[in-house]
C-alpha cells in the first residue's frame, strides 16, 4: 500500500469541514482555521491519525481477525462494496443490521437461515410448497440477501469496524 501524502490529502479535498456555525467544541485541535465560513481541516494532524488508523488496521489483519467494512451512504455504497471485494472482506453497503455486534449468535442464526434458503431454491426443494409460497420465501430471500449480502461468509463477530 503506498503512504499517502499531505499532498493527496489537499487534492483530495480531505481540508474541507462544515460550515463554521455546525461544529463541535471537541473538534477545535482538528481545526487548523476558517474561511469564508467554512473549517479548514489541519491536514497533518489528519495524516498523522490516519497513519495511525492503517497501523492498527495491519495489526488487526496480520492477527488473522476481521475487519467489516460499512459505508451505508448513497456516495459510499459502491465504493465500500468494490473495495472490500477486492480485498475479500465482509461488508455492509445497504443498511446496519442492528445487534450484529452485541447480538451475534441470533444474526448468524439468520445468515444461516439464508444460507440454508438459497441451497433449498437452488436444489428446488420448495416444489413441495404452494405456488404463493414459493413466491413469498423469493421475495424474502431477495430482501435479506440484500441486507446480508456482503456479511454471509461471518462466522464470528469483526474485530474492527472500517468506516468511510
Amino acid at each position: 500500500m503506498d503512504d499517502i501524502t499531505l499532498q493527496q490529502l489537499l487534492e483530495a479535498g480531505c481540508h474541507f469541514g462544515h460550515k463554521s456555525e455546525r461544529w463541535h467544541p471537541h473538534a477545535k485541535s482538528f481545526i487548523y482555521t476558517e474561511k469564508d465560513g467554512i473549517h479548514i481541516i489541519d491536514l497533518a494532524a489528519t495524516k498523522a491519525g490516519l497513519d495511525r488508523a492503517i497501523g492498527y488496521v495491519k495489526d488487526v489483519v496480520a492477527g488473522g481477525k476481521e475487519i467489516i467494512f460499512v459505508g451505508t451512504k448513497r456516495q459510499a455504497q459502491a465504493i465500500i462494496k468494490q473495495e472490500a471485494a477486492d480485498v475479500g472482506a465482509p461488508y455492509f453497503s445497504k443498511r446496519w443490521i442492528g445487534g450484529f455486534l452485541t447480538n451475534f449468535e441470533e444474526v448468524k442464526k439468520n445468515i444461516d437461515k439464508v444460507n440454508r434458503l438459497k441451497i433449498e431454491k437452488e436444489t428446488n426443494a420448495w416444489k413441495k410448497f404452494p405456488k404463493h409460497e414459493r413466491s413469498s420465501l423469493a421475495r424474502y430471500l431477495d430482501k435479506v440477501t440484500i441486507d446480508y449480502g456482503g456479511v454471509m461468509m461471518v462466522t464470528e463477530v469483526p474485530a474492527a469496524i472500517l468506516l468511510p
